[in-house]
């Protein structure tokens, strides 16, 4: 995200936020996260403290990394995105060959 200019980044972000609170109404993402949870809760149930303590971290860690490859792809469809409508709008200001 560093190529773009730091208004462009903040827009994005935001942007990218508000997708995400949207995203935690989602029914299908709610029921595979509430699955999860109560996942979750059944294996620390069983745990012993120093398990719990690593599967605690384990957490934070697949959750930080869930967060920024979510973000890494958002990112890439933007730029995937804006460089097609690049192309389009270069290829309707082209002259048609073929007319």
């Amino acid at each position: 995200m560093s190529d773009f200019p730091e208004w462009v980044r903040e827009a994005l972000r935001a942007r990218f936020d508000r997708q995400s609170l949207l995203a935690l109404d989602e029914v299908r993402l709610k029921m595979l996260r509430e699955k999860v949870q109560a996942r979750t809760e059944r294996i620390m149930r069983q745990a012993d403290d120093a398990l719990k303590g690593d599967l605690l971290l384990w957490e934070e860690e697949m959750s930080t990394t869930s967060g920024q490859e979510a973000e890494e792809a958002y990112m890439k469809g933007v730029r995937d995105g804006a460089e097609l409508v690049i192309a389009l709008i270069c290829r309707s200001r082209e002259p048609d060959l073929f007319t």
